[in-house]
């Protein structure tokens, strides 16, 4: 895998198509386990953690449907025929014939287009509403990885469409939230150090290092004077310089006299 890293694009887009989806997952979820990536999603505001959601999982699997008073959301039709169907006839003489979907498309709209997320009105804002829509949002991941993940009965197209939505969702939001999970862990860390040396660390250990930060400090402080005086000194050089410069003319000019040359006529 470190291998594959440092080819060109082009190269690893192809070795990747090779890969089976499954075995792409088990991988990404090795590496990053479920319990990461929620503190990953912690991390992010709820903001950027829903448009991410919408971005990779709901806008590429459903459509909108415009109403009255509020927008559905329905399977988009190359996904919706991939779903085992059942058609009959209400009567027999009568030629309309009524097509039922399966019950898992209903469930995946349900749990990916986000209806029943907590939201605020014009006139009513709920208590708490980010954290609702924050362990909310954390659900439906939930939900939805474990459903694309482990959906069975024959429909490789459809298995691989989900497993591939799911991929690339965690992959956008590993790519967007790792720095800051970086940096948080950075401060904890040094945090939980410097409470663990106000707390064991030794009387004499503890003055020792006492007495190093400020002797580090005293030496930062020295340095930068000596910078300061540097620089001081060859700004004055400079004015030196360019002093010198004004003063000295830029034309030298000697005058001559001419020499006559006598010419002695003989008498």
């Amino acid at each position: 895998m470190d291998l594959i890293k440092k080819l060109p694009n082009e190269l690893v887009n192809i070795i990747y198509g090779f890969i089976p989806i499954d075995i792409r997952l088990h991988l990404l979820t090795k590496k990053y386990p479920l319990s990461l990536l929620h503190s990953y999603n912690y991390l992010l505001p709820i903001k950027e953690c829903m448009k991410l959601y919408v971005l990779y999982i709901r806008n590429s699997l459903l459509i909108r449907v415009p109403k009255t008073t509020y927008d559905d959301f329905k399977l988009k039709p190359n996904i919706s025929k991939l779903f085992p169907k059942m058609q009959f006839k209400p009567r027999i003489n009568n030629e309309r014939t009524v097509c039922i979907g399966h019950v898992i498309e209903k469930g995946i709209v349900d749990l990916v287009s986000l209806k029943y997320i907590p939201r605020s009105s014009e006139n009513w804002i709920p208590r708490n509403l980010e954290w609702k829509q924050r362990e909310y949002l954390l659900n439906v991941i939930d939900g939805t990885y474990s459903m694309f993940t482990t959906i069975e009965g024959g429909y490789k197209n459809l298995q691989y469409i989900l497993k591939k939505t799911i991929l690339f969702y965690l992959i956008a939001l590993i790519r967007k939230a790792k720095p800051e999970y970086e940096k948080s862990r950075c401060l904890r860390d040094h945090i939980r150090i410097k409470k663990h040396m106000k707390k064991y660390m030794f009387k004499e250990l503890r003055k020792k290092c006492v007495q190093y930060k400020k002797r580090s400090k005293l030496r930062e402080k020295e340095q930068l004077k000596k910078h300061k005086e540097l620089l001081k000194q060859q700004k004055k050089i400079e004015k030196m310089k360019q002093k010198s410069k004004r003063d000295i003319p830029k034309k030298i000019v000697i005058i001559r006299k001419r020499k006559t040359n006598l010419v002695l006529y003989p008498s």
